[in-house]
């Protein structure tokens, strides 16, 4: 865990992501950083009898940190789980922005997914979700 000043100057205690590890997050009262936009997006495809093929019904967070864009997609009919995309290549999610924005994540949601080595794995992981109490 890192320690970083809140908004309040108190102590936050931020998960670190460590490469292929999941790790605990403790209850913190209050988000350290937020999106600057979240949107509610839908997109469907019909086929040409106009029947519905798919729909895809999501949340995109989008945060700003040192300049680059990152974003966050939850699909309602998969809500406890949200996935980090699009990263800009190399970025360490080690951080401390990327921590302050998992912190944000692991308040809402109890599986955070992000790139791995053979594509989106999780990253993170509430006592709650594995099964734990």
């Amino acid at each position: 865990m890192r320690n970083f000043a809140g908004r309040g100057g108190e102590d936050l205690l931020i998960p670190v992501v460590e490469s292929g590890e999941a790790v605990r997050h403790l209850y913190q009262p209050q988000d350290a950083i937020a999106p600057i936009s979240i949107e509610h997006d839908c997109d469907q495809a019909f086929d040409e009898e106009g029947l519905l093929e798919y729909e895809y019904n999501h949340l995109v967070y989008t945060f700003e940190i040192a300049g680059q864009t990152i974003s966050a997609r939850s699909y309602l009919d998969s809500i406890r789980e949200v996935s980090l995309i699009g990263l800009p290549e190399g970025l360490d999610l080690s951080c401390e922005g990327m921590q302050l924005i998992m912190h944000y994540l692991s308040r809402r949601y109890q599986v955070i997914r992000g790139p791995g080595a053979k594509g989106q794995e999780t990253i993170w992981q509430s006592g709650s979700a594995s099964g734990e109490r």
